[in-house]
């Protein structure tokens, strides 16, 4: 599989940060280094998909910033849901009694004509962004806007605020059902289960929850009082970090503390994002510090504690150290430690040891990156990532990597054992290994599945969905 999006490769000269090595174009490439740089409004606006899973709520916020940047005032629609249209211009604002040489009369012409100018311009850049936003549409999106009963009037007119009308109403709904009562009773239960998740930020539960209020009142939903929108807004918070918050709510209401409830789902906000609690510190003079109470998270517990058990009983570390005293090194071949710890290694590598007994397999991909010499070409341009079934590991092209730096790391490969010396962080997906002398960019499938949903059409291409937009690999027929 090849990416088939080249919006990933615009490239830069790498900056500081990355040790300030250099690393130099291999197989007769010129130029300066080369690394990834961040995607552009456009190239980060995902495709839109469908279903009970669908990513609406950030495709909105991004289509939003593109279309402002490309469209300028037109782009407004996504958000406003009507076309802007430009204050008039105010004669008043003009001294024409005092305007002997009407200077201030040519003013207000010039004025006049850059706001029709303007209007004008917003008219005929309509189709344009028309088709900008049926490009950014998942077939089966299409297909399920191409069913609406106003297609055949907005697929003439070509209006792109009829048309995001449509992809707002299909999409908003997490179902995809037409009848009206199960679409209406899916609304009301997903706003009704709409709760922060326990590492979610309070922005994005914020907007979440705005999402899911929106479309109770598009389904045909009755919408709540504000002050029960409020409330049902913190009875959604993480109860890890905003048990106590709640509490003191219902608390003061019932005391009376708190005259009224709090008015509105806005107040509410402020007043959860601005909550100051104190978290104790062994660190600071005073035994403790202030801390806004979303910066929480809920801790693993530790200790020596056995928790009850028989203190006879071998603990998990006294296991594992006599597994390893067992395993044989791959690198070195003595017993008592595995090669990711070996000490004939390089110890700049901080990481804490893996209890794994023995280390990822890389198969063929790390046996070329031992070779003393380079392949006489590589199989793919350096730009070019696949994915391997068979991989565990992740290893790319430097030129592609952000925040280089040394960290020594053992495979098993057909030939024995290899390491590499440095890791990078590929744009929008992981950390991965950096390998100069590597015939391809290699991604394991396994971890890739793991961390994002998969698209995947048989003999043709895998659709990663990242967070930000979908990546698109093609299959790479086999030569010769």
């Amino acid at each position: 599989m090849v990416d088939d999006d080249k919006s990933t490769t615009k490239t830069t000269t790498p900056k500081s940060g990355t040790g300030g090595k250099k690393y130099p174009r291999k197989f007769g490439e010129k130029g300066s280094p080369r690394s990834v740089i961040s995607l552009n409004s456009d190239a980060a606006v995902p495709m839109l998909r469908l279903g009970v899973s669908n990513n609406f709520d950030n495709f909105r916020k991004k289509i939003s910033i593109a279309c402002l940047e490309k469209y300028k005032n037109l782009g407004r629609l996504i958000h406003d849901e009507a076309y802007y249209t430009p204050a008039p211009v105010d004669p008043q604002d003009y001294d024409l009694a005092n305007d002997p040489h009407d200077i201030e009369k040519g003013r207000l012409r010039e004025a006049q004509k850059r706001r029709d100018k303007e209007i004008d311009d917003m008219k005929v850049d309509r189709t344009s962004m028309y088709a900008y936003i049926l490009s950014k549409l998942s077939k089966e999106s299409l297909d399920e806007v191409q069913g609406h009963t106003n297609w055949a009037t907005i697929e003439v007119s070509r209006d792109p605020l009829e048309l995001w009308l449509v992809v707002k109403s299909t999409h908003q709904i997490l179902t995809t059902s037409k009848v009206a009562s199960v679409i209406k009773k899916t609304a009301r239960e997903e706003y009704a289960a709409c709760r922060q998740g326990t590492l979610e930020h309070i922005v994005d539960y914020k907007r979440k929850f705005d999402a899911r209020l929106d479309a109770l009142t598009v389904s045909g939903n009755a919408l709540p009082p504000p002050e029960d929108i409020a409330m049902d807004f913190m009875y959604g918070l993480d109860n890890a970090r905003y048990a106590e918050f709640k509490a003191e709510i219902v608390n003061d209401l019932q005391k009376g503390t708190l005259t009224t409830q709090i008015a509105d789902l806005n107040k509410m906000y402020i007043l959860v994002s601005r909550r100051v609690v104190v978290k104790n510190s062994k660190d600071s003079p005073g035994g403790a510090t202030f801390a806004t109470v979303d910066g929480q998270r809920k801790q693993t517990k530790t200790g020596n504690s056995n928790g009850g058990k028989d203190p006879n009983q071998k603990t998990d570390e006294q296991k594992y150290k006599e597994k390893l005293s067992k395993m044989k090194c791959y690198n070195c071949g003595e017993f008592g430690h595995i090669a990711k710890g070996c000490p004939h290694l390089s110890k700049d590598d901080e990481e804490p040891e893996s209890k794994d007994e023995e280390p990822p397999m890389a198969g063929l991909t790390i046996a070329c990156c031992s070779m003393e010499k380079p392949p006489p070409e590589k199989l793919f341009k350096f730009y070019e990532v696949c994915l391997d079934s068979g991989s565990q590991i992740n290893i790319i092209d430097p030129r592609l990597l952000n925040n280089l730096r040394t960290s020594s790391k053992t495979f098993r490969s057909m030939n024995g054992t290899s390491t590499t010396d440095r890791v990078g962080y590929l744009d929008g997906f992981f950390d991965c290994h950096a390998c100069e002398n590597c015939p391809a960019n290699i991604l394991s499938m396994a971890d890739v599945e793991d961390k994002f949903p998969i698209t995947w059409v048989p003999g043709e291409s895998i659709t990663v969905h990242l967070e930000e937009r979908d990546m698109v690999l093609v299959e790479k027929r086999k030569c010769g």
